[in-house]
């Protein structure tokens, strides 16, 4: 089950017959550390960008990472900072998805523990319907977690080889959401994960979000690619190793945003699991293939689009400075001539710096003070919901950039 480094092989079943999915030079180690100082911000740490994938067993990682090993503690970086609830419609989703859990293993006096809670919104959601739920955090958003009262953090990395961490407790349900893709070797952790419940299997649950990999291809989401990521998933590779664990039933809940896969596994049941036949193989080759050259395309397309922006002397802002923005400005914007600042909702990215670029984060009051004529969305999931905030400017006439899946300008969105 341990994953096989090993130079130009897959790291899953060593087949040297791999897809080179995307490759950029240059980017931020981490596209979550936004820094309080400019100088720091230029001057970080820098990747390169591989990303393959295996044509026999359909794995998808980054093959800069696996096969070079580089990497750092971003997590305990004090500038690290990850949220996802400053979004009413990121809000409502999780909610949801919280009520469809509790539907589905019945919570009320077991114990939950989420591994990498972020800010702790979730886990204090999924905590009305539970007796018990603690959750670690080993990042400065820690400090938003602890604020809530229904819940138990602790600032610091869970270690599936040290259950005492868990201080005794039976645990019913673990969520990992957004994590698993970031360990060096995921399968692994999760198979020391089972040694952790303490109670019988038919009341263990687990609860997994991670990126789809297919929906990213199919829809040419280049952006949501990016070195924090150590792998990518499609929903027949990562059923097929959850099965291998011994999760007996596996199912894919549909809910929320579509570039997700939400997997929750318990032992109730059995069921059948899709087989990675020729003809899914095929449609995946397919994917890999349409995505790398249509990648190329856009690239160009969009770098040209902004320089014939800049040629008529308008001036450009982005919104956005999560890790999606901040690999999407750095790729088309390496030396900043593009961007005069990037726009986020969320205060505690303000008066910080993306990485590389060093372009400064500031709120919407900006854009009374100091105006631009367009706006680039970095953030493809709420773009519609962006776009309703910012209608006071763009009846002033300013003009909204959607990158992805293609691009378009919206003037005087309504």
């Amino acid at each position: 089950m341990e994953a096989v480094i090993k130079i130009g092989k897959c790291v899953f079943c060593s087949s040297k017959s791999l897809h080179s999915l995307l490759k950029i030079d240059k980017v931020p180690g981490s596209s979550q550390v936004l820094y309080k100082k400019q100088s720091d911000a230029v001057n970080c740490i820098t990747r390169s960008l591989h990303i393959f994938m295996c044509k026999k067993c359909a794995a998808i990682f980054n093959g800069s990472y696996c096969f070079k090993q580089k990497t750092v503690d971003q997590y305990k970086d004090p500038d690290y900072y990850s949220s996802m609830s400053f979004s009413s419609q990121s809000r409502k989703y999780q909610k949801e998805l919280a009520s469809k859990v509790n539907n589905l293993l019945n919570l009320q006096n077991k114990t939950i523990c989420e591994i990498g809670c972020g800010d702790g919104f979730f886990l204090n959601e999924i905590s009305k319907y539970s007796r018990d739920s603690i959750g670690f955090e080993p990042s400065s958003t820690f400090d938003l977690a602890k604020k809530y009262q229904n819940i138990k953090i602790y600032n610091n990395y869970f270690n599936p080889h040290q259950p005492k961490m868990l201080r005794g407790k039976k645990i019913n349900l673990f969520i990992l959401r957004h994590v698993l893709e970031h360990l060096s070797n995921p399968f692994q952790y999760l198979k020391l994960l089972k040694e952790c419940y303490r109670v019988p299997e038919a009341e263990q649950g687990l609860l997994l979000e991670v990126p789809n990999a297919i929906y990213l291809m199919k829809n040419n989401f280049y952006f949501d690619f990016y070195y924090d990521h150590v792998y990518y998933f499609t929903p027949v590779f990562l059923v097929k190793f959850l099965k291998r664990l011994g999760w007996k039933k596996i199912t894919l809940i549909e809910s929320g945003q579509k570039e997700f896969l939400r997997v929750f596994c318990s032992n109730k049941d059995a069921v059948k699991t899709e087989k990675l036949n020729k003809k899914v193989m095929l449609s995946y080759s397919c994917c890999a293939t349409s995505f790398s050259k249509n990648y190329n395309i856009w690239k160009k397309q969009i770098i040209k689009q902004l320089e014939d922006l800049k040629k008529s002397r308008k001036k450009i802002g982005v919104w956005g400075a999560g890790s999606r923005g901040v690999t999407l400005i750095n790729s088309i914007g390496r030396d900043n001539k593009f961007f005069s600042y990037a726009i986020d909702s969320d205060t505690n990215k303000q008066q910080r710096f993306i990485p590389v670029l060093g372009i400064p984060i500031v709120s919407v009051k900006i854009l009374e003070k100091e105006p631009v004529d367009y706006l680039l969305i970095t953030a493809q999931t709420y773009f519609y919901e962006i776009a309703k905030s910012l209608e006071k400017y763009t009846r002033r006439g300013l003009k909204l950039i959607k990158v992805y899946p293609k691009i378009e300008i919206f003037t005087n969105y309504a």
